[in-house]
């Protein structure tokens, strides 16, 4: 009965049909129905299910999650169309022995200026130290 064998798609099933081995990969929910109706009219045998464990072999990285994104945008809003850069910085405080990081935004004829310091590693974490993103490379060009 079709209700002991979980097909799902991306599974690759080898079966026999008319006693030839077969192998197929179930890229879609009629391939799924046509194997269950096989099975259940007795025409195909099931051997093997494989579901592959897939890895992301490629995906752009986003480099601030989506709560970063809409707390810059919101804080350069005003002037958006002057920003240069915006760099992650770090900074270590001496009287508590501790490295703090901060982000800095830099226009053009102006100084940059220095949002509060975080904790390091707690935000902007897709963030190098030191280089400077544009608007469009972290997503806020828009």
């Amino acid at each position: 009965m079709s209700e002991k064998y979980d097909i799902q798609v991306g599974d690759r099933v080898t079966y026999t049909l008319f006693g030839k081995k077969a192998t197929k990969l179930i890229a879609g929910d009629e391939e799924i129905n046509l194997i269950e109706n096989d099975i259940k009219q007795d025409a195909i045998e099931i051997l093997k299910i494989d579901r592959p464990k897939y890895e992301k072999v490629y995906g752009k990285q986003e480099i601030l999650d989506e709560a970063e994104k809409e707390y810059l945008s919101n804080v350069i809003k005003p002037f958006r169309n002057k920003v240069r850069y915006i760099k992650k910085n770090a900074n270590f405080n001496v009287g508590r022995k501790h490295f703090y990081e901060f982000l800095s935004i830099s226009m053009p004829g102006e100084d940059s200026f220095d949002l509060p310091y975080f904790e390091t590693n707690t935000m902007y974490r897709g963030m190098e130290l030191a280089k400077p993103y544009t608007l469009k490379e972290l997503g806020l060009d828009k």
